[in-house]
């Protein structure tokens, strides 16, 4: 096993977060949504890109349920949570050890991070969750909401069918 040292994330945030509807021929005209993400801390720029991987990652940006995300927020340390093909996190202590897609096998991971910071970035993820299930899945008006570090969540309202 690779026992390299783990680049040091610090000061991890959400910059932004918004969806995007794409209409999928042959499937009834029902828009498909996709979430992007963007995420900013101090540290090597290679370990904030495999993070970004991680999070932007459908287990958590796209699935129909949050437990992913929630598994993730209560972890304690020792144990982990395994996203397959899009990597995994393990807590260590107050830090977390974060590998993208399938670098977990025999690799150190790709970057460690202050669990209480991606907790942060983890609590704003779920809110926009909500919003977007509430928003695009609900019988109501429809909308895209976004999220941005200066202006906080917002909604876009899309034009009635």
């Amino acid at each position: 096993m690779n026992q390299l040292p783990v680049p040091v994330l610090t000061g991890l945030r959400l910059v932004q977060i918004h969806l995007s509807a794409q209409v999928i021929p042959g499937w009834a005209d029902v828009p498909a949504y996709t979430s992007r993400l963007t995420l900013a801390a101090e540290g090597p720029a290679d370990a904030l890109q495999a993070v970004t991987r991680f999070f932007q990652g459908s287990w958590l940006q796209d699935s129909e349920t949050p437990k992913f995300l929630q598994a993730i927020l209560a972890l304690r340390p020792g144990q982990g949570v395994n996203l397959r093909e899009e990597g995994q996190v393990i807590r260590q202590g107050d830090r977390l050890h974060l590998w993208s897609e399938l670098t977990y096998f025999d690799r150190t991971a790709e970057a460690d991070l202050d669990f209480s910071e991606v907790c942060e970035v983890i609590r704003l993820n779920l809110h926009f969750w909500t919003l977007r299930w509430e928003w695009t899945a609900g019988t109501a008006r429809r909308g895209l909401p976004s999220y941005d570090e200066a202006r906080g969540f917002r909604v876009r309202l899309l034009r009635p069918d």
